[in-house]
This record gives C-alpha cells, structure tokens and sequence, in this order.
C-alpha cells in the first residue's frame, strides 16, 4: 500500500528552502502569521539537512510556502531488500572466526 508524506517548501528572499518533514503547514503558517501579526519576530524552521533555520517575518515580508506530496514506497529503510544475494560471503564454521554464527 503506498504512502504519502507532505514535504513543505519555504521561499524567502528569493531563496528556496526545503524544509525536515516533520515540519507541518499548520504550524509554519500560524507562527507566520503570530509573527506578522506582532509586528515582525523570528519564525523557526528545521531543513531538510538537520540544520535549523530563523527567518525573520515581518508585515512587508514575502513568504511563500509550497507543499510537495511524496509517494514513499514500502521498502525498508536499510535497503536490504535491494541487496544481491550472491553478493554477500556465506559464513564458515571454522574456529578462526571472530564472531559467532548463530
């Protein structure tokens, strides 16, 4: 069964941000718009590359956010579903290995 996430985008002086999918529009709206609304103050973001952004919003300022959804396929996060077979050693039994085989 396929999946769907909301990817938000940011767009700020002319420059694009896209933002950490745990961002939520309703949350980046209504901190836009609280922050517009007191005249201007910092609105706080997570990018999509773990760093933390602070955009000033004030009432002349443009903000543009985009919504993107992503179809997210059923795969596993560790991609060994991707992995060949014949590729990976089989382990031996012999008492030179350092690990166990279980």
């Amino acid at each position: 069964m396929p999946h769907t996430i909301d990817r938000l985008h940011v767009v700020h002086g002319g420059v694009s941000y896209a933002l950490a999918p745990t961002e939520h529009l309703d949350a980046v709206t209504t901190a836009a718009r609280d922050a517009v609304r007191a005249g201007g103050d910092f609105v706080e973001v997570a990018l999509d590359n773990g760093q933390r952004l602070s955009i000033l919003v004030t009432p002349s300022s443009v903000l543009v956010i985009t919504t993107e959804t992503i179809r997210v396929d059923g795969g596993r996060g560790d991609d060994l579903d991707r992995v060949e077979t014949d590729d990976i050693p089989s382990p031996t039994y012999d008492a030179d290995n350092p690990w166990d085989i279980i």
